[in-house]
């Protein structure tokens, strides 16, 4: 009788240990993150311009990160250099610089999905919060010589 009553409540931690999991976020953690990664947003997510990135997280928490802004009638390269940390399960952003001149803005993001070569996280709070709002985006990790798309503009 005892050994059931255990079976019982073990089967029903198993249960309920299990469904923690399923509903868990996915692990963000430093070995991951490090490496380059590309994204693209589409101009579904801002207004008339398809943007890309080409992120560089060092180990030692140091980022780089190329965008190009490609809309209709123009294309604009920007580089962003800052700081990467995780706090908890959540990636920490702070640039410190953009195109060279001193900057301090934040971003921090949720992890939706991790894998080994591919992220899918959502902004949660900072200034990419304030500016650009919740939205989600997939990071694809690269090669280290890869090479941001060009843009197509018309005049």
């Amino acid at each position: 009788m005892i050994v059931c009553h255990v079976r019982g409540v073990g089967s029903a931690m198993l249960v309920a240990i299990a469904a923690s999991l399923a509903n868990a976020a996915p692990l963000l953690n430093s070995q991951l993150l490090t490496g380059y990664w590309y994204s693209e947003f589409g101009s579904n997510v801002f207004s008339h311009s398809n943007v890309f990135s080409l992120v560089h997280r060092r180990p030692d928490g140091s980022f780089n990160a190329e965008f190009l802004i490609c809309s209709q009638t123009d294309t604009v390269d920007q580089l962003e250099t800052g700081h990467w940390s995780l706090s908890g399960n959540r990636l920490i952003e702070t640039v410190e610089s953009i195109q060279g001149k001193p900057e301090h803005l934040t971003a921090v993001y949720d992890p939706v999905e991790v894998a080994n070569s591919t992220l899918v996280l959502r902004i949660s709070g900072g200034d990419a919060l304030k500016h650009g709002g919740p939205r989600q985006f997939q990071e694809v990790r690269v090669f280290a010589d890869a090479k941001l798309p060009g843009c197509h503009v018309t005049s």
